[in-house]
Order: C-alpha cells, then sequence, then structure tokens
C-alpha cells in the first residue's frame, strides 16, 4: 500500500509541473525527482531508510531540483536534533522514524520561500 501511495504521489508531482509550467516542467520534476538519490548513501550505512528516501523523491517531484536540497539539509538537521534530544532524555538504542524530520524540512522550506 506505501508504495502505491509514493508511485500516486509522484505522479501528482508530474501533473502539478506539466499544469503549472508545461513540457520544461516535467524535467524541473525529474530532477526533483532524481536528486534524492544522493542519498542511497545514507541508506548504505543505514541511517535512512528506503521508504524514507522515496519521500524525499515525492517530495522532489513537487519542489523541484533547487527547493529539494533545503528540504533535505532542513530534515537532517530536524532528525540531528531529535536524535540528539532522545539521546540526552533517555538511553539505548535511538531509532527515530524519519517522517516528523521530513515534515520539519518541508515546513522549513515552505516558510522560507514565502
Amino acid at each position: 500500500m506505501n508504495n502505491e501511495l509514493i508511485i500516486t504521489g509522484i505522479l501528482s508531482g508530474f501533473f502539478f509541473f506539466l499544469s503549472d509550467a508545461g513540457i520544461q516542467g516535467l524535467t524541473c520534476a525529474a530532477a526533483g525527482l532524481c536528486i534524492p538519490l544522493l542519498l542511497l548513501v545514507f541508506y548504505r550505512f543505514g541511517m535512512l531508510g528506503a521508504g524514507d528516501i522515496k519521500l524525499f523523491m515525492m517530495i522532489g517531484t513537487f519542489t523541484g531540483p533547487k527547493e529539494i536540497f533545503s528540504v533535505m539539509a532542513a530534515s537532517i538537521a530536524a532528525g540531528a536534533v531529535i536524535l540528539l534530544w532522545q539521546s540526552v532524555s533517555r538511553r539505548g538504542r535511538h531509532d527515530i522514524r524519519f517522517a516528523l524530520p521530513v515534515f520539519c524540512g518541508v515546513l522549513w522550506e515552505i516558510c522560507r520561500t514565502r
């Protein structure tokens, strides 16, 4: 079910750019889709899951190539803050679900561009 939601989101992002900028918008959406693949390094070392990267890819189809860098950086920073807070507040293994930091990164980008 989750992959169907991601695919639906990616297609929606492509249609968004198509309706907004025409055929040229498709290249912008495609670039936004491909840039999060740079995060595969984090996946390789177990820092991110495949679903997190797919979520970034979906967001990239809506934001485009310039803004997805800001979203990814803000999300990683928010994840670091949450992990630091967990380290201070309790001991043991520190796993976080990355959806909350990604949400924070998207909010950061929305506030930054307004």
